[in-house]
């Protein structure tokens, strides 16, 4: 994608989205790794690899991880930005 360095705006909208990129990257990431376990038991036909990710792989695993599980990546991306939230209601604690 060729950025037109002579359209300020244009340089800050497409900073603005790799910067909420990055950060909506790293939130899920760091939901993952509290939920890892959890979604291994729900999913017990995934392996312990298919569940690792290497820094900057997380959308492989996801996609891995639809795969296995016949869903898209926003599927599996939604579920695990919401597993806590989902998890907390089916215990009954709201």
């Amino acid at each position: 994608m060729k950025i037109d360095d002579d359209i300020p705006e244009k340089r800050d909208e497409y900073d603005e989205i790799l910067r909420s990129r990055h950060v909506d990257e790293t939130s899920v990431e760091a939901i993952w790794e509290r939920i890892k376990a959890d979604y291994h038991l729900k999913y017990p036909n995934l392996h312990e690899r298919d569940l690792n990710y290497l820094p900057g792989e997380f959308d492989k695993m996801t996609s891995l991880i639809a795969s296995k599980t016949q869903r898209c990546r926003a599927e599996v991306n939604n579920e695990i930005r919401s597993w806590e939230e989902s998890e907390t209601e089916e215990d009954g604690i709201v």
